[in-house]
């Protein structure tokens, strides 16, 4: 074949596999996306996963992912119905429910996300006094997670959870905690060494009235402590008028 004709050919069969690849394009909408197809600006149909070769200019596929996906909401500085400032962040976990709807009316899911749960979570906070957000933080959490879902279900996205990342005291207000803190465990400790010593004393005070009662318990108790004692001097001790002391010679006439 005419070298000349086999070159026109080769530069023939270049300038179309570029003018294609100019005009035209490849998509994949994998089997975890939505994908859509778009006309001249307008929503045709949603796809089915698959490759498509579209024409550029005219037509647009448009994919949202329909994993379970996580968003965290840095920690912003919010004051409390008490006037205490403190920096609250979260995180969150949500599934796109209705893509058609998300695609069609919110420009960015993700920012939307987060500006409207940091403007929530200070709702919610701005209305809690210190106390009650540090010492029973489940029911205002329970709170913002419900009113999240409710805002977000409208949106075609379903809150799969809610959760407290991080609550930070200012310097000084931490210090004072973290002082309340010891002294009610050192309080604490004080209550426990006192309820001891007074179970002691009154196991003392059993003790006392029962052999009061019956004084030949402590016989009872000095054999005992005998029998176990192994290496000891010997003691000789005279039993009289139900108690016990230790015996002594009688001293010797003059």
């Amino acid at each position: 074949m005419n070298p000349t004709l086999l070159l026109s050919l080769f530069l023939l069969a270049g300038g179309l596999s570029f003018f294609y690849q100019r005009l035209f394009e490849a998509v994949t909408v994998y089997e975890y996306e939505a994908g859509f197809l778009y006309r001249r600006g307008l929503l045709t149909t949603e796809l089915a996963p698959g490759r498509y070769r579209l024409r550029k200019g005219i037509s647009e596929i448009r994919k949202l992912d329909r994993r379970q996906q996580n968003l965290s909401i840095p920690g912003q500085e919010i004051l409390t119905q008490d006037l205490i400032q403190l920096k609250i962040s979260l995180v969150i976990s949500y599934l796109i429910q209705d893509p058609r709807k998300v695609l069609q009316e919110i420009e960015n899911l993700r920012n939307n996300l987060y500006l409207h749960l940091q403007i929530l979570l200070r709702s919610v906070v701005q209305a809690e006094k210190l106390e009650t957000l540090l010492e029973n933080p489940s029911p205002w959490i329970t709170h913002l997670q419900e009113q999240a879902r409710k805002e977000l279900a409208a949106w075609g996205v379903e809150l799969c959870s809610l959760s407290l990342k991080d609550l930070m005291l200012p310097g000084d207000l931490k210090r004072a905690y973290a002082q309340v803190f010891k002294v009610q465990k050192e309080a604490q400790a004080q209550l426990e060494k006192a309820r001891g010593e007074q179970a002691a004393l009154r196991s003392l005070a059993n003790a006392a009235r029962m052999l009061e009662k019956n004084p030949e318990l402590l016989n009872l108790r000095l054999i005992h402590t005998l029998e176990n004692s192994q290496n000891s001097p010997t003691l000789v001790f005279q039993v009289g008028s139900g108690f016990l002391r230790p015996y002594e010679p009688p001293a010797e006439k003059g």
